[in-house]
């Protein structure tokens, strides 16, 4: 017997067997390299979409900062120009009392202070005001009340007890002060409109 063709024999089957492991190898590796590739595009699209979604937040948090400075600003821009206006006035009222009208304002203030006088106590006038508010005390029947000239005080006049344990005050920029918070919202809602 020839063992050539055996050999032949032997050596297709050997090839057909290897081309079989080869191919089978091969589709293994097309199935895991198929897979790898899914995983692949799926974490790909799982982190873009992760991105997108943080980079999204990120936007909204940027805007609603950036907004919440823009109200900050305005807020502060709308408190420096009630502020400059405010103080404004409070200096206008520290010229009133230069003006030739001033005296009937000062009277005026006066008579107020009046109501809660008891015998006793000492009126406090501003210096260039002492003889017409001595006038109207003794024209208005409170001629046993003591005046006395005070330097500093320009804008209106005070009352206090003999002792000088308290003293009632009634200036243009007491009154001021007293309603600034209300003339604030005032200021607020006449230039800037609606509730501040």
């Amino acid at each position: 017997m020839d063992a050539a063709p055996l050999l032949e024999l032997l050596t297709e089957q050997a090839d057909a067997e290897r081309s079989a492991v080869v191919e089978d190898a091969k589709a293994q590796a097309q199935l895991i390299h198929d897979a790898a590739r899914k995983r692949t595009a799926h974490r790909r699209e799982r982190s873009l979409a992760e991105l997108e979604s943080e980079l999204l937040q990120l936007a909204d948090r940027s805007r609603q900062r950036a907004h919440a400075e823009a109200e900050m600003i305005v807020k502060t821009t709308r408190d420096t120009i009630t502020d400059e206006l405010l103080q404004d006035v409070s200096a206008e009222l520290l010229r009133i009392p230069g003006e030739p009208g001033f005296q009937d304002t000062l009277l005026a203030l006066l008579a107020e202070l009046m109501d809660d006088a008891q015998p006793g106590m000492t009126v406090l006038v501003p210096t260039a005001h002492q003889a017409a508010c001595e006038q109207w005390l003794k024209d208005n029947g409170h001629s046993d009340l003591n005046v006395e000239a005070m330097p500093k005080l320009l804008d209106g006049v005070a009352v206090q007890d003999a002792k000088q344990s308290y003293r009632v005050t009634n200036t243009l920029s007491t009154r001021f002060h007293k309603q600034e918070a209300s003339l604030r919202k005032h200021c607020l809602s006449a230039l800037f409109g609606g509730e501040q």
